[in-house]
């Protein structure tokens, strides 16, 4: 997965994020925002394909960034995607703004 800051406010950061969503790895750049006290939007409208690793990713860090009163949100993401999202259990577990 590529990702570029979209926006950077001083407790929010928008990410744009493209490709395929395979692993834990893909989202390792955002734990850095969790020690900075920010939020993160990960605009997903370019990303083409989730796995599982990837699912549990997402979950993951929404996980660690609730731990510290702080939220990722998920904006943007392909109806396709979203549905298999949803099926996985994504509408309870995740932050959708959209």
């Amino acid at each position: 997965m590529k990702h570029l800051i979209s926006k950077e406010e001083s407790n929010c950061i928008e990410v744009e994020c493209s490709g395929a969503l395979e692993n834990s790895m893909d989202l390792n750049f955002i734990e850095g925002y969790l020690s900075e006290n920010k939020n993160v939007n990960l605009n997903m409208a370019e990303i083409t394909y989730i796995n599982s690793c990837g699912f549990g990713a997402l979950v993951e860090e929404t996980m660690n960034f609730s731990d510290a009163s702080l939220k990722v949100t998920i904006s943007g993401m392909k109806p396709e995607i979203r549905k298999t999202m949803e099926i996985l259990g994504g509408e309870v577990l995740l932050n959708f703004l959209d």
